[in-house]
Formats: C-alpha cells, sequence, structure tokens
C-alpha cells in the first residue's frame, strides 16, 4: 500500500483482511462492551416516538424479510431494519462516538450488521469480524478527512461517512472481495447526505434520529447491490469526484494506515452514560465533582461558571429556553442544569414534559459558558471543562475533567454498560439476558439469540 496515499482498492483489501482469527481476547472483549450498550441503547431508542414511527413505517410498508425489528417481534427485509434499527440507535444520544472522527460508528455497524447476519446465518464470530472492519473502515476515513469539519460545512459525520462502515460490514459477511468492496463504496458514494439543517428548525429535528439509520441502510443497499452485479467506480474515496474532493478540507489520506502492530479502532471508542451532547459530559463530570456528587441543594448555587476549550463555548451551544428533546439535548446550560437537579442519568430530564420544568430552567439560567484558554493548550484538549460552582453560604467549589467518564481513559466495564442498561430499561431480567447472549456471542454459530432478545 502507498504509504502517503492509499487508493480506495488499497483501503478495501486491508479491511477485507480483518478475520475472525486477528480478533485478540482484548478485541473481542471491547466488541462485548460495544455490542451490549448498543443492544440497550437501541432497545430504549425504539420506545421514543422516532422509534414508533419508523417501526410502524416498516410494518406498514411490509415486504418478506427475517430481520428483527428492534422493540418488536415483527421481521422486514435487512434494508428497512438496518434504517429502523439504526435510527433506534441514534434516537437518544447514547450511542458510542469515536471522537477523532466526530462519528458514532456502532449506531451504523450494528444495525446493518445484526440485519445481514440474521439473514446469512454468519456466526457470532463472523459478525464480531465483521463489524470490526466496519469501525475500521469508518472511523480511518473520518480522520482522513479531518470529519470535524463537516460540521461547520452544515453536515453531520455520521451520516456522510455511516455508509462506508455499513457497506463494509455488510460486504464481509456477505462475502465481497476487496475489489467488490471498493464497488460498493463507489455505489455508497452516490448516496451520501448528511445535512444539518435540522439544527436550524426544532419541529424538523426528528430526521437527527434517522442519521445513523439512513447510512447503515445505504451502505447495505450498495453492498447487496454490489453482489447483484451493479457497478460503482473504484475510486469512491481519493478520486477527482471522490470522497475528498467533495467533502474534505485538506485530507490527510496517510491516517486510512493502520500501522503494524497498532489496535484497531475499536479500543478508541467512548461510551456515553448521559444523554446529551459529548461535548459536555467531561462538563457534567466535573459539576458532580463540585457538587459532592450531585448532592449538594441545587437551590442554593447561585452560578456555575463553565470553562471549557473549544467546540462546547460556541453559541449555539448556549441555548436557555430549549424548545424540543434534542436542542435540550444540545444545549450545555440545560444538560448541567438537569444533571445538577435530576442527577446525570436521569434520562427522562431531556423530555418535552422535563424541559418545560421551571426550577430546572431557573437553574440553567445561572449556568455560564466561556472559552478557557488555559484548557485549550492541552493536549487532547477537546473534552476537558473547568468548572466554578458558587453557594449563597459564601463557598465556592472548584474541579477539572480531563477525560469524561466513558472514554477511553475512563472506560465503562461491563458492570458500567449494565447499569445504563438499567436506568434505560429498568431493572429488569432482560438486561441480564442480554448481557449473557452478547457475552457467549463468540461462541455462538449465530446471532439469533441477541436478535430474538432485541426483538422483545
Amino acid at each position: 500500500m502507498n504509504s502517503r496515499h492509499p487508493s480506495s482498492v488499497e483501503f478495501a483489501a486491508d479491511a477485507a483482511a480483518v478475520d475472525t482469527d486477528d480478533l485478540s481476547d482484548l478485541d473481542v472483549e471491547m466488541l462485548k462492551h460495544l455490542l451490549l450498550d448498543y443492544c440497550y441503547v437501541a432497545l430504549a431508542g425504539s420506545k421514543q416516538v422516532w422509534g414508533q414511527k419508523l417501526r410502524q413505517w416498516a410494518v406498514h410498508s411490509g415486504g418478506a424479510g427475517v430481520a428483527t425489528l428492534v422493540g418488536e417481534a415483527d421481521k422486514s427485509p435487512a434494508h428497512t431494519a438496518a434504517l429502523v434499527n439504526g435510527t433506534s440507535a441514534h434516537g437518544y444520544e447514547l450511542d458510542d462516538t469515536h471522537e477523532r472522527s466526530f462519528t458514532h460508528p456502532g449506531a451504523v455497524v450494528f444495525p446493518a450488521g445484526l440485519a445481514i447476519a440474521e439473514e446469512q446465518g454468519a456466526s457470532g464470530l463472523e459478525f464480531l469480524a465483521a463489524a470490526t472492519a466496519g469501525y475500521e473502515v469508518m472511523t480511518r476515513i473520518g480522520m482522513a478527512s479531518r470529519s470535524g469539519l463537516f460540521l461547520s460545512q452544515g453536515r453531520h459525520p455520521t451520516c456522510l461517512l455511516g455508509p462506508f462502515g455499513a457497506a463494509t460490514t455488510v460486504g464481509r459477511l456477505i462475502g465481497l472481495d476487496f475489489a467488490q468492496l471498493a464497488n460498493a463504496w463507489g455505489i455508497a458514494l452516490s448516496m451520501m447526505g448528511g445535512s444539518m439543517q435540522f439544527n436550524k428548525e426544532p419541529d424538523g429535528d426528528m430526521v437527527k434520529r434517522m442519521h445513523a439509520g439512513i447510512p447503515a441502510q445505504q451502505g447495505l443497499i450498495a453492498a447487496q447491490l454490489t453482489q447483484a452485479g451493479v457497478t460503482g467506480p473504484k475510486q469512491a474515496i481519493e478520486g477527482e469526484f471522490g470522497f475528498f474532493a467533495l467533502f474534505a478540507d485538506g485530507p490527510k489520506p496517510e491516517r486510512m494506515i493502520k500501522a503494524v502492530g497498532a489496535p484497531y479502532e475499536i479500543h478508541d471508542m467512548s461510551f456515553k452514560p448521559y444523554a446529551c451532547c459529548r461535548l459536555f459530559h467531561s462538563l457534567i463530570d466535573a459539576v458532580g465533582e463540585a457538587t459532592d456528587g450531585f448532592a449538594a441543594d441545587f437551590n442554593g448555587i447561585t452560578r456555575i461558571k463553565a470553562g471549557v476549550p473549544g467546540d462546547a463555548a460556541k453559541p449555539h451551544y448556549q441555548v436557555y429556553r430549549p424548545e424540543s428533546v434534542m436542542s435540550a439535548q444540545y444545549s450545555l446550560p440545560y444538560a448541567v442544569a438537569a444533571a445538577v437537579r435530576h442527577g446525570p442519568m436521569h434520562y427522562d430530564a431531556f423530555s418535552l414534559e422535563s424541559i418545560r420544568d421551571d426550577s430546572t430552567l431557573a437553574l440553567a439560567d445561572k449556568v455560564e459558558a466561556h472559552f478557557d484558554e488555559a484548557l485549550a493548550r492541552e493536549k487532547s484538549a477537546r473534552m476537558s471543562a473547568r468548572v466554578v460552582v458558587e453557594f449563597d453560604n459564601g463557598q465556592v467549589h472548584e474541579a477539572v475533567s480531563r477525560a469524561a467518564l466513558g472514554a477511553p481513559e475512563k472506560p465503562l466495564d461491563i458492570d458500567g454498560i449494565k447499569a445504563k442498561g438499567k436506568a434505560l430499561l429498568g431493572d429488569v431480567p432482560l438486561v441480564d439476558k442480554i448481557a449473557d447472549a452478547v457475552d457467549q456471542l463468540p461462541e455462538a454459530e449465530n446471532v439469533l439469540a441477541i436478535t430474538a432478545l432485541l426483538g422483545g
């Protein structure tokens, strides 16, 4: 492979080479963490209004298939299930995050892969290897294209990059070789979008929840069309009108290359314990430290000064009166106030009813965000935060968080992910049953134990 400018075909050859024998014990353990988190988050998202609407659409649209719709026992064609289940997984701001590519790969790769694995009868280990390849492709193209800059273009990185990851995972499971995989990327290139106009229209933000389902479906279809003999360009990434040329500003193609012996990108994933923008998670951790684990009387707080190093200080995150669930989840003042008022894992705090609560809004008015130059000068500072909490008795509590709970530096273990599942779904047997099925997946002949549980 060219050490500086790998071609799409060369990169596809690397992705196609990820095999079951290449997965170490540590790889398998991390994949189990990621899949378990996906299962809980997708089930919770299926209960949101957008998850219900997508599932109702799928049932009414009909079509024979064996892929399970999360939240119900209904079956559908694989491409329909990928759209519906990806939407559920991305539906409440709780899906996994790859911070260096600004993407949420699990909500794209797992629904597409499970739908096809269920259809094809793939083994558990085959599914995990294919998912690993999907994570690699989606995140490495994201890093190479400097995908954080997509946001300033009004494009959502997960939706834009996701078809590459989904096509890779599905392509591996249906037996595409590396040349066919590059072809699938070429087809997917013509399907890509990811407009963030929903950010400007609170009444139109439900489509944002589909920004993992859409690329999961697109990538799956692109792989299936390739299998059917449909041809596409083979230079989807580096071509004159390829992905880099169309979307990337100053791409760094060398970032696509995995160094010999380097870990897969699955090991650089962050889990989201809080149902809001990932940029706020370190801030919430710092507030927790400054309020004695959120135990301090919130009525006695007179001001919360939030110092953040980057994007979180921008005006569009400083919405004091959110009008929708999404705008509340992307409002720094509201997210901080909700954590102090209810605790950070009280997920109902972002419901339409909760965002109108006068006491929470009054507390949000006391939150002041500013750019923290000292933190910005630190290496890998994007997700760090500094907080000063002032009380009416004159006390002032300060705290700094340089890595949020759930980040690779502060990982959630299986017990932490199960605690998240119980907070989302209740302390019900289903939480443990899913954890057991995921734990047994590497030795399983198929994925049906998991999809049956996801179907309720």
